[in-house]
């Protein structure tokens, strides 16, 4: 057995571990990452309440998947009921055409001539 088999058997053994805990205590783990998320959230004014709210989803997204099922932590607000709008949504978040919605679309001013 290789040096790098022993780090790959390792890293696999405990990552195992880590998604057993992860099914074990999802509730207070999903609980954390939220109350940690409105502590920041709070503190920063609401400023980037967008940006913390993506990073906590994909926190839990990325803890959920350990494991390989998506079923340790409930759906967020968007997953909850996807043919309800969004009533915090401007019209600056509907309007663009691009793929990613934290980057602006270009204008009709931006193309080159």
């Amino acid at each position: 057995m290789g040096f790098m088999d022993k780090i790959t058997g390792a890293s696999e053994e405990h990552k195992d571990k880590v998604a057993d805990i992860i099914d074990d205590h999802a509730e207070k783990i999903e609980q954390g990452v939220d109350r940690t998320g409105d502590f920041v959230d709070e503190k920063t004014g609401g400023k980037y309440a967008d940006h913390i709210d993506q990073g906590a989803d994909r926190l839990k997204d990325g803890l959920d998947g350990l494991d390989g099922k998506d079923d340790d932590f409930g759906p967020g607000p968007a997953q909850a009921n996807p043919t309800e709008a969004d009533p915090t949504a401007t019209d600056a978040d509907t309007t663009g055409t691009g793929s990613d919605p934290m980057v602006p679309d270009a204008g009709p001013d931006s193309t080159p001539r």
